[in-house]
């Protein structure tokens, strides 16, 4: 094998290895830590008492959010989208509610009763960590990696066999004609 091939089935070998790693290391890491997500939102929008599908979401009184809360609801309810805020009020105020879904807790949206009307607020946690202990800024290099894996992973098994077969008989043949 000449010299590039050495070097382009080490490249391979290096990819394929990293990208089981990564994979690994993802699965293990279970549901993120929202508390150390790199962002968060809120959207509030006033609705009618009669709309049936805010029904079940929990209640909070204007009066009973700190002045934090008080200061992002505030900022959400006079924008037109959705405006940034701390994760802390996501995860650890009365503007969301965190309850264990699928894949570890995660907030939902709550209802703000302020003079007689009703908001809907919905919170939304971005750049996430996909591995604990690395920065979420790394993200799109474990998600190439993870990529790596998921496509090509049904390959590894029978290459290696092959690769194996390949290098044994060269061994072997080597050996029987200078014995």
């Amino acid at each position: 094998m000449s010299g590039y091939g050495t070097y382009a089935v080490a490249a391979l070998v290096v990819v394929a290895v990293l990208s089981v790693g990564v994979h690994e290391a993802v699965a293990r890491t279970g549901p993120a830590d929202l508390a150390n997500c790199g962002s968060a939102e809120i959207a509030v929008r006033q609705f009618e008492p009669r709309d049936e599908q805010f029904e079940e979401l929990p209640e909070t009184a204007y009066s009973s959010l700190s002045s934090a809360s008080r200061a992002a609801f505030d900022r959400a309810r006079a924008a037109d989208g959705p405006v940034s805020v701390d994760t802390g009020l996501v995860t650890n105020s009365s503007l969301a509610v965190m309850v264990r879904g699928p894949g570890g807790r995660v907030p939902v949206a709550t209802v703000v009763r302020e003079g007689g009307e009703s908001y809907h607020v919905n919170p939304r946690v971005s750049d996430c960590a996909l591995v604990a202990g690395v920065p979420w800024q790394a993200n799109p290099v474990i998600r190439v990696f993870d990529g790596i894996y998921r496509v090509f992973s049904p390959l590894y098994l029978p290459v290696a066999g092959i690769a194996a077969v390949v290098a044994a008989y060269r061994r072997v043949d080597d050996w029987l004609r200078f014995g």
